[in-house]
């Protein structure tokens, strides 16, 4: 594996004892992690190869268990939910913005917004599929875009970091993100501008 961060070889020797053992979840977590570290290295045909092994082995993870136990660990769960947000962080690193967002915002469960904070213990302990912290990543990063392209009004982008704290109060990078949104007028008025337009009737010119 070409080196993105110069711990190829620590990587390269984990890879190849899961392999001895025939542990598909510790290879797949290796994959990934060197797809996001080539990614990271802007190494994309790297990082797009290593996704894909990740793919392979997760997927094989998934099936097993399913198997086995007829249900799947938390632990492969948000290790295929880590692995799609990589996929989606290598198509906007590449251009595919668009595409990025969909594979992000079509596994958000949408009502999520909706819900206070007892709602989302619950709805969280009541549930056998992605921790708080793979979704709350999920938005934030979703949300991270959207204001970039400017694709949402400033209620609904609010609410979306407000989620992201309820998720993962003492996660710094998201309150990093909502005192940037709040503290930034240019986004802010852009943002007002946006919401206020989409609102107008359609005229002909």
């Amino acid at each position: 594996i070409p080196d993105a961060t110069g711990s190829n070889a620590i990587i390269n020797t984990r890879l190849a004892l899961s392999r001895m053992v025939d542990d598909a979840s510790i290879e797949g977590t290796m994959w990934l992690e060197v797809g996001k570290r080539a990614r990271k290295g802007q190494l994309y045909q790297i990082a797009q190869h290593s996704l894909a092994q990740a793919d392979v082995s997760l997927s094989k993870c998934w099936t097993t268990e399913l198997f086995d136990n007829s249900t799947v660990s938390t632990l492969t769960r948000d290790s295929m939910s880590k692995l799609k947000l990589q996929f989606a962080k290598l198509k906007h690193a590449i251009g595919e913005s668009t595409t990025a967002l969909k594979i992000i915002e079509d596994e958000i469960p949408t009502k999520i917004f909706q819900m206070n904070d007892s709602e989302l213990q619950s709805f969280f302990s009541n549930r056998s599929s992605e921790s708080e912290e793979v979704i709350g990543r999920r938005i934030l990063q979703a949300t991270e875009w959207i204001v970039c392209g400017g694709l949402r009004g400033v209620a609904e982008i609010k609410n979306r970091y407000q989620t992201v704290l309820k998720l993962l109060p003492n996660w710094e990078r998201g309150k990093q993100g909502v005192c940037d949104f709040e503290t930034d007028s240019s986004i802010t008025h852009s943002l007002l501008y946006l919401s206020f337009t989409s609102t107008l009737p359609f005229r002909q010119v």
